[in-house]
C-alpha cells in the first residue's frame, strides 16, 4: 500500500519515531563503509562524507523511493577510481566528471528513461554484482597484506603483485584486517538493526591498531572542516573527453538505484517513481560534484535497514544526513586513526555479500542460457570494464530471451489438416480418407519479431497440397509489427500467390489494431473474414464444392 510522506496529514509522531530511527541506524552503517568507499576510489574519506550528507539528504527530498538511503555504493565507487585514474589528471576535472554525470541523470528523469531499467536482464544484474564483489574481494587482499592499492587497479595488476605481497606480509596490517573480517562477518544479527557490523569492526579493528597492532598504518592528516566549491572545467576538449565517462557512471548509478528501489519497494510497502528519483540522484551527483563530494547511488545495506527498521518516509533520508553532518562537524578528527586494513576486512565481507553465494549456487540447476549470460557478465566486470559487462550481457540476454519467446511461439502455432470428411459427413463415404484439401493455422498468445521469420519459414510447406487455408486468431492475445507482416508474406506468397484462397478467423481486438494500422490482408476478400470455426468451415465447404 502506499505509505504516508512526510508532508501529508497522514503523517503523525509515530512514523516521525519509526523514520528516525531507521535514519539513524542507516547513518551509522552508512559512516564508516563511506570513509571505506573515499578511500577506494581515491578522492579520500571527506570527499565521501560529503557526497553521503549531501545524496541522502537531496535524493531523499528530491527523489521517488523514499525510505532508501543514497550515498557513496561500491559500483559507482569502483568507477569513479577509474575516473581518477584514467580521465582526470587533476581532482578538480575528476569532479567535473562527476558533474556532468548528474546532468546528465536529470536528463534521463526528464526524458521518462527510468521505466527501461525493467529491460534489464535479471541474469545481467547479478553477473554485475557477482563480478563487482570478487573485483573487491581481490582488491583489497593486497591492503589486508600491508601493501597499497592505487585508484581504478586492474585485476592483472592486482595478482602480480601477489607474489611481493605474500613474501613481505605485514603481520600487524593482517591482524586488524582479520579483525575487522570477523566481526563484520559473524556479529549477531539480532543485534545489526541497533549497532550495525560495520560501525563495530571499524571500532574495535582501530582500537586494536592503537592500543595492539602499532604498526598497522593508519590515514594520513586530513583537513577537517565544510567543503569547498569547486568549479567545474568548461573546456571544450576536456568537456568532449569527459562525456564518455560522464554517461558511463550516470547510467551505472541509475541503474543500480532503479534496481535496488524495486527490492526495497515490497519491505517498505509502496512503488517508487523512478524518474522523479533519477532526477532527484542527478541533482544531489550535480551538488556532490560541485563541493567536492563523491558520486553515488543507492546504498543497498542502509536503505534495507533503513526498510527494516520501520522507516517510511523521507525523513529518514533527511535523519541520515542529519546525523552524518553532526559526525562530520564534531568527531571527523577520528578519522586519522582508522588503519586502511580495518576496511580492507570491512570491503572482503562486502564484496562476500553482493557476489550471492546463494543464487551462484543455484546457476547449475538453472537454464543453459541464464547461465550463460551471467558468468558472461561476471567475467566482464573483472576484466573488462563495466560498461563493457552491461552492453554485451545485455545482448546475450535479450537474445536468449528472444530465442525462449521464439520457442514459446512457435510451439503456440498449429499447423494441421482439415480432412475431406470432417468437412463433408454426409459424403465421407466417397472421399479418399486422407484427403485434406483445407489447411488449418492456429495462431495462440502472442507474437513478435522473434518468431516471425521463423513461422515464415517453418509454415510455408504446409501450405502446399491444400486448396484453401484457414488462419484461426481466436486465441491470440496480441502481434508485433513484424510478426504481423510476416503473416502476411505468409498468406500473399505461399496461399494467395499461389492460387488458394485464405479465411480468416477471429481477427479482432490488438491483432485486429496492427493488421488494420498497417493496411495488411488487403487483398484477402472481406467475405473471408468470419467470427467463429463453424462460420471458417461452412465457407470452406462451399469454396471446395464450387
Amino acid at each position: 500500500m502506499e505509505r504516508a510522506r512526510f508532508w501529508s496529514p497522514a503523517y503523525g509522531f509515530d512514523t516521525l519515531k519509526r523514520d528516525l530511527f531507521g535514519g539513524g541506524v542507516a547513518a551509522v552503517l552508512m559512516i564508516p563503509e563511506a570513509l571505506g568507499f573515499g578511500t577506494l576510489s581515491g578522492l579520500g574519506p571527506l570527499a565521501a562524507l560529503y557526497g553521503a550528507i549531501i545524496l541522502s539528504f537531496v535524493v531523499s527530498v528530491l527523489g521517488g523511493a523514499a525510505p532508501m538511503i543514497s550515498g557513496p555504493s561500491a559500483i559507482v565507487t569502483i568507477f569513479t577510481a577509474v575516473i581518477v585514474s584514467s580521465y582526470a589528471e587533476t581532482i578538480t576535472e575528476a569532479l567535473t566528471i562527476i558533474v556532468l554525470s548528474g546532468l546528465i541523470q536529470i536528463a534521463f528523469g526528464l526524458s521518462r528513461l527510468g521505466r527501461f531499467v525493467n529491460w534489464v536482464p535479471f541474469s545481467v544484474v547479478r553477473g554485475v554484482f557477482a563480478g563487482v564483489g570478487a573485483y573487491l574481494i581481490v582488491l583489497q587482499t593486497l591492503p589486508a597484506l600491508g601493501e597499497e592499492t592505487e585508484p581504478g587497479m586492474g585485476l592483472i595488476d592486482v595478482i602480480r603483485a601477489w607474489p611481493y605481497a605474500l613474501t613481505h606480509i605485514h603481520f600487524d596490517t593482517l591482524s586488524v584486517a582479520l579483525i575487522a573480517l570477523l566481526i563484520f562477518a559473524f556479529w549477531p544479527e539480532r543485534l545489526h538493526r541497533i549497532l550495525p557490523n560495520a560501525l563495530v569492526a571499524l571500532v574495535v579493528s582501530s582500537l586494536a591498531a592503537i592500543f595492539i597492532f602499532h604498526a598497522a598504518p593508519q590515514h594520513a592528516d586530513t583537513h577537517i572542516g565544510l567543503p569547498e566549491i569547486h568549479l567545474p572545467v568548461i573546456e571544450h576538449d576536456h568537456i568532449m573527453d569527459a562525456i564518455k565517462p560522464a554517461f558511463i557512471l550516470a547510467f551505472l548509478g541509475s541503474i543500480y538505484s532503479l534496481l535496488t528501489a524495486q527490492v526495497i519497494d515490497p519491505i517498505a510497502g509502496r512503488s517508487h517513481r523512478p524518474n522523479k528519483e533519477l532526477t532527484g540522484l542527478g541533482i544531489g551527483n550535480v551538488i556532490a560534484g560541485l563541493v567536492g563530494g563523491m558520486p553515488g547511488a543507492a546504498s543497498v545495506p542502509c536503505s534495507f535497514l533503513a526498510a527494516r527498521s520501520g522507516a517510511l518516509t523521507a525523513v529518514a533520508g533527511v535523519a541520515c544526513s542529519a546525523i552524518m553532518l553532526v559526525v562530520l562537524l564534531t568527531m571527523a578528527g577520528l578519522i586519522n586513526y582508522i588503519p586502511h586494513a580495518a576496511f580492507a576486512g570491512i570491503f572482503i565481507c562486502i564484496g562476500w555479500e553482493m557476489m550471492d553465494f546463494r543464487f551462484l549456487k543455484r546457476l547449475p540447476k538453472m537454464s543453459m542460457d541464464i547461465l550463460v549470460v551471467t558468468l558472461i557478465t561476471a567475467v566482464l566486470t573483472v576484466l573488462a570494464d563495466l560498461l563493457t559487462a552491461i552492453t554485451i550481457g545485455f545482448i546475450a540476454g535479450t537474445l536468449a530471451s528472444a530465442l525462449r519467446s521464439q520457442v514459446r511461439e512457435i510451439d503456440n502455432t498449429v499447423s494441421a489438416p482439415l480432412l475431406d470428411s470432417a468437412l463433408f459427413p454426409e459424403k465421407a463415404d466417397e472421399f479418399d480418407p486422407f484427403s485434406a484439401r483445407v489447411g488449418l493455422l492456429s495462431l495462440r498468445g502472442h507474437y513478435s519479431i522473434a518468431s516471425a521469420r521463423q513461422i515464415v519459414r517453418a509454415l510455408s510447406p504446409d501450405m502446399s497440397g491444400h486448396q484453401a487455408v484457414i488462419f484461426d486468431f481466436t486465441d491470440a492475445v496480441s502481434l508485433d509489427s513484424s510478426a504481423a507482416m510476416a503473416i502476411e508474406e505468409l498468406v500473399e506468397n505461399a496461399v494467395i500467390g499461389e492460387g488458394k484462397e485464405c479465411i480468416m478467423v477471429g481477427v479482432s481486438g490488438e491483432v485486429k489494431d496492427t493488421f488494420d494500422s498497417l493496411a495488411i490482408l488487403e487483398r484477402v476478400p472481406r467475405e473471408n473474414f468470419v467470427e467463429d470455426m463453424d462460420a471458417a468451415r461452412t465457407l470452406a465447404r462451399r469454396i471446395l464444392e464450387t
